[in-house]
């Protein structure tokens, strides 16, 4: 391997690195890691949010506190280097769980990251990132079980579902 593709390989993996704990600080609440994860004059669009990294920041804070978690595995899966910048696509999914209508529910968002990163004197940054979501999947989180007996929920044959075939 030349000098050249070394550097690539070894700027894509800071690239990749990036895109997955930007999001995983997020969900972490590490504000002040995830806050510097941005350039200064960075744009954020999510489903829920349009604005700079930093006021992204203060935003997710809020909700957290709030008490709205979820978790974003984010797997990134293509990068263009063009010198200082960079583009990198990425499947992620969003998880969380709420309550609709008195039910409570986890729900998995499915989508793609469109990032756009910059080479810093701190090293790579984010200057851009847009979420696009492809389709959504709302469960419960342990499926109604009623027993046979009484036609009502019954812990005990909810174990014993739930603990498969004997």
């Amino acid at each position: 391997m030349d000098d050249k593709a070394l550097a690539e390989l070894l700027d894509k993996q800071a690239i990749f690195e990036l895109v997955r704990t930007e999001r995983f600080w997020r969900d972490q609440g590490e504000w002040e890691k995830l806050a510097g994860a941005y350039v200064e004059d960075s744009w954020i669009r999510t489903t829920w949010f349009e604005g700079n990294g930093r006021d992204f920041t203060d935003a997710s804070r809020e909700m957290a506190q709030r008490g709205r978690h979820s978790k974003h595995p984010i797997a990134p899966i293509w990068a263009r280097i063009n010198g200082d910048r960079a583009l990198v696509e990425s499947n992620a999914e969003i998880q969380n769980r709420s309550i609709i209508e008195g039910i409570e529910v986890d729900t998995v968002q499915y989508c793609r990251f469109f990032s756009r990163v910059r080479r810093t004197p701190d090293g790579w940054r984010l200057s851009a990132s847009r979420g696009s979501t492809q389709r959504t999947r709302s469960l419960p989180p342990t499926p109604p079980i009623s027993c046979r007996s009484t036609g009502t929920r019954c812990a005990s044959c909810a174990r014993r579902i739930a603990s498969g075939p004997t």
